[in-house]
């Protein structure tokens, strides 16, 4: 019977087992990651053309459940640079055909399912057979673009939603009389910033030093007066709760995408999940993974 529970509710198991010494580590962990992803969220939400707000609450539902029932204890769930990048070009043409944000949700859902299913058929086996230079180059490929689609942002212009690359680097060569010299500069310095405190700091959050340090310079110089655009604020409290569109066209169109993103949260946690293992000592389970992405989304 406790066997049953657990397989349902596998942070039965590991409750009964939690040691009291380790929630001082944890609490330090889990207070430093929080402030690194808040900055993460939005930056997240940014690259997938979403409210700010959509990547804060992402970042914190999926943590809960996938602390409840991933089998890795050292894998936090939440938005990824690369999804957030395949979120963008499913959303831009949806939403100038006149589909709103709400399609986001459709799109989480669809993916949800996907994962839970090949949790429960015990796909996880699957993973095992990608390359991991087709991983690798995904990813370098993706970091590619994420930095071209912030090309508006690190040069103070503003440049149109496109299909491709090489249209967005051709809009932003042609606004160069418009490139604002403080936030070139401002971005330039940042960088230095988080290369340097990677350089000769590693323990230290190199992401956290730079927008602290960004946002504190703007603050005392008032660098928005000078063309730094701002985030702004941030709406306060939980959104309202929304159901996801079950239209049939719109469904029809997220499919490729949510298979797509589906594969690619399940491929990257379970790397990152097996590459800590090895110096953990930790046994993985990519079919509760799965199953907890799933649940998370």
């Amino acid at each position: 019977m406790r066997k049953s529970i657990d397989t349902a509710f596998p942070f039965l198991a590991w409750g009964r087992h939690y040691r009291p010494e380790w929630l001082r580590f944890d609490l330090v962990a889990g207070l430093t990651l929080a402030f690194v992803a808040l900055p993460q969220a939005i930056a997240f939400a940014t690259i997938a053309g979403l409210p700010i707000s959509y990547g804060i609450y992402a970042g914190i539902v999926p943590a809960i459940i996938g602390a409840l029932y991933a089998s890795s204890t050292h894998l936090s769930m939440g938005p990824t640079n690369t999804s957030a990048l395949v979120i963008f070009a499913t959303l831009a043409p949806l939403l100038a055909a006149g589909y709103h944000y709400e399609a986001v949700l459709s799109l989480a859902l669809l993916v949800g399912i996907l994962q839970f299913t090949l949790g429960v058929a015990r796909m996880g086996v699957l993973v095992n057979f990608i390359s991991n230079a087709v991983v690798v180059g995904f990813a370098a490929g993706a970091c590619v673009l994420i930095m071209i689609k912030q090309l508006q942002h690190a040069l103070g212009i503003h440049i149109p939603n496109t299909a491709h690359f090489y249209e967005t680097l051709w809009n932003a060569l042609m606004q160069m009389n418009s490139w604002n010299p403080t936030t070139i500069g401002l971005t330039l310095c940042s960088m230095a910033l988080m290369f340097g405190v990677e350089r000769y700091l590693p323990r230290w959050p190199s992401g956290l030093i730079a927008l602290a340090a960004a946002g504190t310079a703007t603050w005392a110089l008032h660098l928005q007066d000078y063309g730094v655009a701002t985030v702004g604020s941030i709406p306060h409290g939980f959104p309202p709760l929304s159901m996801p569109s079950l239209n049939l066209p719109l469904l029809q169109n997220l499919a490729p995408s949510a298979i797509a993103l589906a594969l690619l949260g399940l491929i990257e946690s379970n790397t990152i999940a097996k590459s800590i293992a090895l110096h953990s000592r930790q046994i993985v389970n990519s079919n509760r993974d799965f199953i907890g992405q799933g649940l998370a989304n």
